[in-house]
């Protein structure tokens, strides 16, 4: 039993304030135990929620990055040790994030760069998603400005959305693959090829590669979840229109086939049509 979700604070902006959760009072039979705890950002009323990391026997979840949502909520899904679960929210207001220039966008890219480097994969993943979610086409004129982090003994500076989709792959490298890690995956990796409008030659080979790489693991694992399957094909369906080698379309489309087969709101049918649109 349990019923607490306390958020400080519930109000605040995109990129701009970080929240913290905490799931208070939750108690079970001790043969339950013990309990487990995903929080969730469902950033307007009805919308799918996003998830903000993995599942966790952690009471609070901290140093969150959210992106803008008015009317949703948090809230916090209490597993016991035989998968049973409920459920709490809490209202979560989150305002349009500033007006801010390329080089203030680099910084906001750095701090998420620096939570894959001390191991906070589910922080960086969220700064991603938020960035990519209120700043969209204005990144693709962005230039990344530094050195690329991840690239050792390269002096060379990328694009923006190139540096995006480096922390993403670190991001998910780092963390274990579990259905939540994965769906948080999808979700930003579609947020960041999408919301960005366009992509240089890199960026499809890396967009695709990690639309493969999830999509493998999500077959290894038993198949992709409503939620992930969905990001997969929101993804593809960019990564289709910006990818000019067929090939690497087909590749795509195998791997993903393979994710979504036992997904309930997908179907083969979707990804052979999707092949079809290719020929």
């Amino acid at each position: 039993g349990g019923a607490a979700l306390p958020g400080s604070p519930t109000t605040g902006f995109a990129l701009v304030t970080t929240f913290e959760l905490r799931a208070h009072g939750w108690t079970d039979e001790e043969s339950d135990l013990p309990l487990s705890y995903g929080f969730e950002f469902e950033r307007f009323a009805g919308d799918a929620a996003i998830t903000l990391a993995d599942v966790q026997t952690l009471l609070a979840l901290g140093d969150l990055t959210l992106a803008e949502g008015a009317g949703g909520s948090a809230r916090v899904r209490v597993l016991d040790t035989y998968g049973a679960s409920a459920l709490a929210r809490i209202p979560l207001s989150v305002g349009l994030p500033p007006t801010l220039v390329c080089t203030e966008l680099v910084a906001l890219l750095e701090k998420a760069e620096l939570r894959v480097l001390t191991g906070a994969s589910s922080a960086a993943k969220q700064r991603l998603q938020a960035l990519a979610d209120a700043y969209g086409t204005q990144l693709a004129s962005c230039d990344g400005g530094e050195v690329d982090a991840f690239a050792a003994g390269s002096n060379a500076s990328l694009p923006i959305i190139n540096r995006m989709l480096a922390v993403s792959a670190d991001a998910s490298a780092s963390a274990i693959s579990t259905q939540p890690s994965r769906r948080q995956s999808a979700g930003v990796l579609a947020t960041v090829l999408v919301n960005s409008n366009t992509l240089n030659g890199a960026a499809q080979a890396e967009g695709g590669a990690q639309l493969a790489a999830l999509a493998k693991q999500s077959a290894k694992g038993g198949g992709a979840d409503d939620d992930t399957a969905n990001a997969l094909v929101r993804a593809l369906g960019f990564v289709l229109v910006a990818n000019t080698t067929r090939a690497s379309a087909e590749q795509c489309i195998a791997t993903l086939a393979a994710a979504v087969a036992t997904a309930a709101s997908l179907t083969r049918a979707l990804v052979a049509g999707a092949l079809a649109g290719e020929q």
